[in-house]
C-alpha cells in the first residue's frame, strides 16, 4: 500500500510539472514564480529572518 501511495504522489508531481510548464509557455515573461525567484534567496532570507 505504501508503495502505491508513493507511486501515485510522484505521478501527481509529474502532472503539476506539466501544468507549470504550460503556464510558463503561455505567460512567457509575464510568468510570476510560485516560490522564491532565482537569485533572490539572500534578499528573501534577510527580509524574513533579520527583522
Amino acid at each position: 500500500v505504501i508503495a502505491a501511495i508513493n507511486r501515485q504522489l510522484s505521478h501527481y508531481a509529474s502532472h503539476i510539472g506539466q501544468i507549470v510548464l504550460l503556464g510558463k509557455m503561455i505567460k512567457g515573461d509575464r510568468w510570476i514564480t510560485l516560490s522564491i525567484p532565482k537569485g533572490e534567496s539572500e534578499m528573501f532570507n534577510k527580509e524574513k529572518f533579520n527583522s
